[in-house]
């Protein structure tokens, strides 16, 4: 029998081990490859949302981002500044002291436009509202020193006009046409060096109001 010819049998054996050892290398490259591809798509330690992160970089910045997301529904800045520079009304005042701030408008531009004489009311409630000033009306108006109709006592000479109770009444609304001044002056007849060397805001009639 051939099975007793060694040549022969040398063969068989020889292309058994041949055909086996090429199997052993077809599967383990098929285990490889399904490996390879597992990996690929499912990289370790990636949840699938972040998967999408990587594959969509736009997406990441969105999330990630703590600047974008907070600039999303941030207002307009511009438009609060805009907002801000509106006139804001007054501290309202008692009724009572409606007149006494027509007065002092009166006595101090009685001869001006409906502009000055209200920018002379606007500069007393500025006052008011600066914190640096006192509180009330009557104590800006008589602060000793501070208005020449007070000093001179003009303001006592005459009723306010229906004039100067409208300019009162245009302040107390939120007209300032002095832009926030403190402070106002005749020019013509101020020799202070010091009310000289405030800002100048504005000229109204024949006052300048400094800040």
């Amino acid at each position: 029998m051939f099975f007793k010819n060694p040549a022969i049998f040398k063969k068989i054996s020889t292309l058994k081990l041949t055909y086996l050892f090429g199997g052993v290398l077809i599967i383990i490259s098929a285990i490889g490859g399904i490996v390879f591809l597992g990996n690929e798509h499912h990289q370790p330690g990636l949840s699938h949302k972040k998967a999408e992160q990587v594959n969509r970089p736009e997406a990441a910045v969105k999330i990630n981002n703590p600047l974008v997301s907070k600039n999303v529904n941030r207002p307009n800045l511009s438009n609060n500044l805009g907002n801000r520079s509106r006139p804001i009304p007054a501290k309202s005042i008692s009724e009572a002291e409606l007149p006494m701030l027509a007065r002092i408008i009166h006595a101090e531009a009685g001869g001006e436009s409906l502009k000055g004489q209200v920018a002379v009311g606007a500069v007393l409630l500025n006052r008011i509202k600066s914190g640096h000033f006192p509180r009330t009306l009557k104590a800006n108006i008589f602060r000793p020193g501070e208005f020449e109709s007070v000093s001179n006592g003009y303001i006592w000479s005459g009723s306010p006009t229906d004039a100067s109770y409208r300019a009162a009444r245009l302040a107390l609304n939120g007209w300032d046409p002095t832009y926030g001044s403190l402070y106002f002056f005749n020019p013509a007849k101020t020799r202070s060096r010091w009310i000289w060397s405030r800002p100048i805001t504005v000229i109204i009639g024949k006052h300048n109001f400094a800040g």
